[in-house]
């Protein structure tokens, strides 16, 4: 399996996509480096700061994206498109009165990262950059692991709608009323993903999941394990 490092938004996201390539790749411990947010104390979970879609743009603003390619084969870039709309990030939901599809917006958020670093500085690193773009929050990614109903294509309120689930099911939620998140919640809850066939039926219910898969699809073989 190659070595991937993560850079992104949220000190969770992570998580959930070290679960994901595990499935993906057939390998319950995957070679992967938890880029940005930096790492805690342990050297192996996220550490709870400098986090948010701002500190992604900062890498690839300052160019620091690349220094991680000088020891991991590839880097996983996530961000999610719940605030895309504000300043500084810029990409719009809507092109006129037309709402994007998730498969559009998520093409509109790569091309926004790629302007930020240039075409010549893009096109040198675009091979061994893999991006994970959610629309609108990675949370949306577990619902179908959660629900068996229509639920598991919701793009928005998705951190809500996987906390009741859990609820539900006498598990601990993702996050509390104030908004913070439990990282062993997020851990238990993605560890359906460590199957490929889990992986890829989840991602039939979620089009910026499928994206996900299909960079990777584009860059490995798709003979992993089953």
């Amino acid at each position: 399996m190659p070595s991937f490092g993560i850079i992104a938004e949220g000190v969770t996201d992570p998580i959930v996509l070290e679960a994901v390539l595990a499935g993906y790749f057939g390998d319950d411990d995957p070679d992967v480096a938890y880029i940005q947010p930096p790492v805690d104390a342990t050297g192996r979970g996220p550490a709870v700061r400098n986090a948010g879609w701002g500190m992604v743009f900062k890498h690839f603003e300052t160019g620091e994206y690349a220094k991680a390619l000088d020891y991991r084969d590839y880097l996983v870039v996530q961000i999610d498109t719940d605030v895309s709309e504000q300043k500084g990030y810029d990409v719009p939901w809507r092109d006129g009165a037309r709402e994007l599809p998730p498969e559009e917006l998520v093409g509109r958020v790569v091309e926004r990262l790629r302007r930020l670093v240039g075409d010549e500085a893009f096109a040198k690193h675009q091979r061994r950059l893999i991006f994970a773009v959610s629309v609108h929050s990675v949370e949306c990614w577990l619902l179908p692991l959660l629900y068996t109903d229509n639920k598991r294509g919701k793009i928005t309120g998705c951190s809500e709608a996987a906390n009741k689930a859990l609820a539900r099911a006498a598990k601990d939620k993702l996050s509390n009323a104030a908004g913070e998140k439990f990282p062993r919640a997020y851990r238990d809850a993605a560890r359906a993903f460590e199957k490929r066939s889990v992986v890829v039926g989840a991602a039939k219910h979620n089009a910026s999941f499928a994206a996900f898969l299909a960079a990777l699809d584009a860059r490995f073989s798709t003979e992993a394990p089953a």
